[in-house]
């Protein structure tokens, strides 16, 4: 009889182990399954029990693991929600998907902040920032979302300054791809018909619609282009109207255009004046004048009545010494006032530095500043050439450009040397975005405590 027994249990075992298993699965499935529609639903706290009652059946199952981390991650920011979900609810699930390293959801998030309430300032300045040197970033976006994040801050007023040059310099970080169409239709004349690729630039640069940075860029351009034609008094016309419109570095490349010309012509004086007023908008001029020493230039530096000024425009020194002077008048003032100076290492054209500038001028901010030090930017322009002004500043600094990067602050002695410096880094990481705060806050208050004892 046992061993009729015996097999049968056996048999009844083996039929019963598929069972067994698809049971399993099918019950992994259902909570799974449940799981990932709860996430769809922001419900991640009922995700996060569905995902782990699936993992009690299969650990393994396809990728619950890794969903559950999510779920309980994002948990969290259920309990910050009251009531209907705002464009702030999603902005804080950003940060949540941002610490994640789950970036496109991020981005996603973001976009559904502003659908939902365009003038949601948080979600501009987000989504520029999560575009930013991310994977899968647009700088298009991060460009216009950063203007738009000025645009609607609660503290736009007092943000105008940095508005106006982000208009400017952020744009012309982008003016390539903005401007592309125009480029590729004068690009087809440029070696078989220069003149007309210049005309088609300056049509261009007339548009009622084109921004004045890119009228800059499109004039300096065809000014170029009659150059390399012989067409000297339209090059002049050309260089004449960018200078009108804004200053950047291409702003310094039509002024020395118009100096080539004026030597060119005999007329010293007015070449002259041109190179002083590049080196006004920025002393990297000092170096493209130096360069130009034995050619287009080399008049200027060979007469006795222009030499003695052209060695002096070649000085960087020379170039940075409003600058210079802006930082000397600072410490004096500061020592009137018991105070230190506070160095901001200032870049118009990045937008961590807009994000930093938007906390800035908030109260708890401004009161911390204003009562504690005299502030001063070291505004270093245009990204395009590395630094348009203060470059001999940067080195004394310690290369600040290379190792700290923008924004930097320095807190200055009297004497304008430096006694602490903080780095980039902590406050603009990619984990932190210049948003926290606290960060700002913490750091003003110990500098302030560490000069009272």
């Amino acid at each position: 009889m046992k061993t009729i027994i015996l097999p049968a249990l056996l048999l009844f075992a083996l039929i019963a182990l598929p069972i067994v298993a698809v049971a399993q699965d099918g019950g992994a499935r259902a909570h799974y399954e449940a799981g990932l529609k709860a996430m769809e639903k922001r419900d991640f706290k009922t995700a996060f029990v569905e995902l782990e009652k699936a993992m009690d059946i299969d650990e393994d199952y396809e990728d619950v693991f890794e969903q559950w981390e999510v779920a309980m991650e994002l948990a969290d920011w259920n309990d910050t929600v009251e009531g209907e979900v705002d464009a702030m609810d999603l902005v804080r699930l950003g940060e949540f998907y941002q610490k994640l390293g789950r970036f496109d959801e991020e981005r996603e998030v973001y976009q559904e902040a502003i659908d939902l309430d365009d003038n949601c300032s948080e979600a501009h300045g987000h989504l520029a920032l999560a575009n930013y040197g991310v994977p899968g970033g647009n700088l298009v976006t991060v460009i216009k979302e950063t203007i738009r994040f000025l645009q609607t801050s609660p503290y736009r007023e007092a943000l105008k300054p940095a508005l106006l040059d982000f208009e400017v310099f952020g744009m012309v970080r982008i003016a390539k791809s903005e401007l592309r169409p125009v480029f590729r239709k004068a690009g087809r004349f440029r070696k078989s018909d220069p003149l007309k690729s210049a005309a088609l630039l300056e049509e261009a640069a007339a548009g009622e619609d084109m921004l004045p940075a890119f009228r800059t860029i499109l004039l300096t351009e065809a000014g170029k282009a009659r150059m390399r034609k012989g067409d000297r008094e339209g090059a002049k016309k050309s260089f004449a109207a960018a200078v009108t419109y804004s200053k950047t570095s291409y702003t310094i490349d039509a002024l020395l255009g118009l100096a080539a010309i004026e030597t060119r012509a005999g007329d010293l004086d007015a070449a002259l004046g041109h190179l002083r007023t590049a080196v006004g908008v920025g002393s990297v001029a000092c170096n493209l004048i130096a360069g130009q020493k034995m050619k287009a230039f080399k008049p200027l530096f060979e007469s006795d009545r222009t030499k003695a000024e052209m060695m002096k425009l070649v000085n960087v020194l020379l170039g940075d010494e409003p600058i210079r002077q802006m930082i000397k008048d600072a410490c004096k003032k500061a020592s009137a006032e018991g105070k230190e100076v506070l160095l901001q290492w200032y870049g118009p054209y990045c937008p961590f530095v807009m994000a930093m500038e938007e906390r800035l001028v908030r109260p708890e901010v401004r009161k911390l500043i204003d009562e504690n030090f005299v502030f001063v930017r070291m505004d270093q322009g245009s990204v395009s050439r590395g630094m348009m002004r203060g470059a001999s500043l940067d080195a004394e600094y310690g290369n600040v450009m290379e190792s700290c990067g923008v924004p930097s602050f320095f807190v200055l002695h009297e004497d304008g040397s430096i006694r602490t410096l903080q780095k980039d880094i902590p406050f603009m990481a990619e984990s932190e975005r210049a948003y926290v705060m606290d960060n700002i806050i913490e750091w003003l208050e110990g500098v302030v405590a560490e000069r009272e004892k």
